[in-house]
C-alpha cells in the first residue's frame, strides 16, 4: 500500500460521466450499483476509488445526495435502507437516471459545455478512499476544499435530502460564494403527487434543529460552521428555504413539456408559489418567477425546447439570480462570502 503521505497529493479525485450515468455505463456491475449504497468493506472501497476515479486539481461538478431514502421517492414502493439491498439497488438505478437527466439540463443551460463525457465529477463513494482511515478522515474534513475546487454543484433532491443536515449544508456552503446558476438539481425525477406535500412540509419548517444527523457529533461540527459562515442559525435556515424553493421552481421551469398548459403549470408550480407567499420577504422573488409566463413563452417559440431555454436563461440572469444574491448578502457573514477567496463568481 502507498503510505498516507504519498497519497495525500491525490486527495482530490474525480470520476467521469461514463461511470455514473445509466446508459453505456462503464463502471463495475450496473449503474444502480454505483449509486445504491456506500461501501461496505475496504476491498469494495479500493475497487471503486482505484478503478473508477483519478487524481485531479479541479472538479467540474460536486455531487450532493443522500444514500438512503424513506420510501417516498416517485415509483419507490418501499424505503431504501441498508437492511434491504434490493430496494437500495432500485433506488440506486433511479439516481443514476436522475443524474443522467440533470447533466442533460446542465448541458442545455451552460453553453460552454459541449461534451458531457469530458466533465469531471466528485462523488463520495468513488472519490473518498474509505479503505484508508487517515485519508478518509482528511477527505471528510476537506469537504469545503472539494467544494471550493468545484465549478458547479449537482443535487439529487430526493424527499429525504432536505432533512439531512450534511446535505443542505453542502448546498448552503457552495452558495455562500458562488452563484445559483452553478447549482443544478434534479427534483422532477423524485417528486410526485404522493410526496409533494412532504417536500413542502420539510422546507416550510426547515431549521438546523429539525434536521437529521447520523451522529450528534456531526451536528456540533456543522452548527459551528454555520455560526462561522452565517449571521445566525435562523439566517442559515431562511437561506436554505429560499434557495431550495427557487431551485425547485427553476428545475420545473427548465422542462416546459411538464408545464405547457395553465392546468399543468398550476398543478406543478402552484404549490411552490404558495410556499413563496408563506415564507417571509420573498414577494419580489415570487413576482420575478411569475413574470415569466411559461405557457406563453413556450408557445411563442413553437414548443422548441432549445429556444425556450434561451429565453428562460435570460430571465433568470436578469431577474432571479440578482434577487438570490441579495438574499445571500443578507444571510452570510463576510467570512462566509470570502470562504474560498473568490466569492460571487
Amino acid at each position: 500500500d502507498r503510505s498516507s503521505s504519498e497519497s495525500e497529493d491525490n486527495l482530490i479525485r474525480t470520476t467521469t460521466y461514463q461511470v455514473l450515468n445509466a446508459e453505456n455505463h462503464l463502471g463495475g456491475g450496473s449503474a444502480g450499483e454505483v449509486w445504491a449504497a456506500n461501501v461496505e468493506s475496504n476491498d469494495v472501497s479500493r475497487y471503486w476509488v482505484e478503478k473508477h476515479s483519478v487524481p485531479n486539481s479541479t472538479i467540474d461538478f460536486f455531487i450532493s445526495h443522500t444514500w438512503e431514502d424513506d420510501g417516498m421517492s416517485k415509483g419507490m414502493p418501499t424505503a431504501a435502507t441498508w437492511e434491504d439491498p434490493k430496494s437500495l439497488e432500485e433506488y440506486g438505478w433511479r439516481k443514476s437516471v436522475a443524474f443522467q437527466n440533470v447533466v442533460r439540463t446542465v448541458v442545455e443551460m451552460k453553453n460552454e459545455i459541449d461534451d458531457r463525457n469530458k466533465l469531471s465529477f466528485w462523488l463520495d463513494k468513488v472519490c473518498i478512499p474509505q479503505y484508508n482511515d487517515e485519508l478518509k478522515l482528511k477527505c471528510i474534513s476537506s469537504l469545503e476544499k472539494f467544494i471550493s475546487y468545484s465549478h458547479g454543484l449537482i443535487v439529487l433532491l430526493t424527499p429525504r435530502y432536505p432533512k439531512r443536515l450534511w446535505c443542505v449544508y453542502e448546498v448552503a456552503c457552495f452558495l455562500c460564494t458562488k452563484n445559483l446558476d452553478r447549482v443544478f438539481i434534479n427534483f422532477r425525477s423524485f417528486c410526485c403527487d404522493d410526496n409533494r406535500d412532504t417536500y413542502i412540509k420539510v422546507i416550510r419548517s426547515f431549521s438546523i434543529d429539525n434536521c437529521e444527523c447520523k451522529e450528534e457529533y456531526d451536528r456540533t461540527i456543522l452548527e459551528s460552521k454555520v455560526k462561522q459562515y452565517y449571521k445566525s442559525k435562523e439566517h442559515f435556515g431562511s437561506f436554505v428555504q429560499n434557495a431550495l424553493t427557487a431551485l425547485i421552481i427553476r428545475d420545473i421551469y427548465s422542462y416546459p413539456p411538464m408545464i405547457k398548459t395553465r392546468e399543468l403549470y398550476d398543478d406543478h408550480i402552484g404549490p411552490w408559489m404558495r410556499l413563496l407567499d408563506e415564507l417571509p420577504n420573498l414577494n419580489k422573488l415570487r413576482e420575478a418567477f411569475s413574470s415569466f409566463d411559461v405557457v406563453k413563452e413556450y408557445e411563442s417559440v413553437q414548443y422548441n425546447d432549445d429556444e425556450y431555454i434561451k429565453q428562460l436563461i435570460r430571465h433568470l440572469e436578469k431577474y432571479i439570480y440578482p434577487l438570490l444574491n441579495d438574499l445571500r448578502y443578507s444571510a452570510c457573514t463576510e467570512e462566509g462570502m470570502s470562504l474560498y477567496g473568490k466569492g460571487g463568481k
